[in-house]
């Protein structure tokens, strides 16, 4: 597999969430209007895959971000100092023990983990991470545990998945439970990319 070539900026890693983050939105619209027009086995396919893209592009957004902090590179406040005895992506990857290239299955998406290994790394900006992606409520959670109940679909997935959607199915959940106005599945799309953003200063 060859390895990912990394944005010069924390600025343009946000933005290619953003975009990443655009198509889960039209997924998810997509499957609101099935939903409403009684096609449930649609909107259960389309939230299916919104769900599993929006866990994979938020694990890569928090692993490119996280060798972008190591590396000091600038974003949207300016730059800050390299993390000690990191030169490049690979170094980095490997204080982490990890290989280039990266493990797809790492948990970078889960919060602690990535913070982790951002305080492994030394990274110089981990206060900015700390109030960023360590911050709650922070529905990467939440989107991870109804991801995992489409994905595998078993006790265990379901049960997790419960303790988000309660006693609704989760297709049921994702398009019939609103906050501010909006699907609530669409206001997390949106408190994810804040987030980001914070996270990318």
């Amino acid at each position: 597999m060859p390895v990912e070539k990394l944005p010069s900026t924390k600025v343009a890693i946000f933005k290619r969430y953003c975009r990443e983050a655009a198509g889960v939105e039209a997924l998810l619209l997509e499957g609101e209007r099935a939903y409403i027009a009684g096609d449930h086995e649609t909107a259960s396919l389309l939230c299916h895959a919104a769900l599993i893209r929006l866990n994979d592009s938020w694990s890569k957004f928090s692993r490119r971000l996280l060798v972008a902090s190591a590396l000091g590179l600038a974003g949207f406040t300016g730059k800050h100092p390299k993390a000690p005895n990191i030169a490049d992506e690979g170094s980095a990857m490997a204080a982490l023990g990890i290989g280039v290239p990266w493990r797809e299955d790492w948990a970078w998406h889960v919060a602690g983990t990535f913070l982790g290994a951002a305080r492994k790394l030394k990274v110089t900006n981990i206060t900015t991470l700390n109030g960023s992606m360590g911050a709650t409520p922070n529905p990467s959670e939440a989107v991870r545990f109804i991801r995992n109940f489409f994905a595998h679909r078993n006790p265990d997935t379901y049960r997790r998945a419960m303790t988000v959607c309660g006693g609704s199915r989760p297709v049921d959940f994702c398009f019939t439970e609103y906050e501010r106005g909006r699907l609530k599945i669409l206001v997390w799309l949106e408190d994810l990319r804040i987030i980001a953003r914070l996270a990318c200063d």
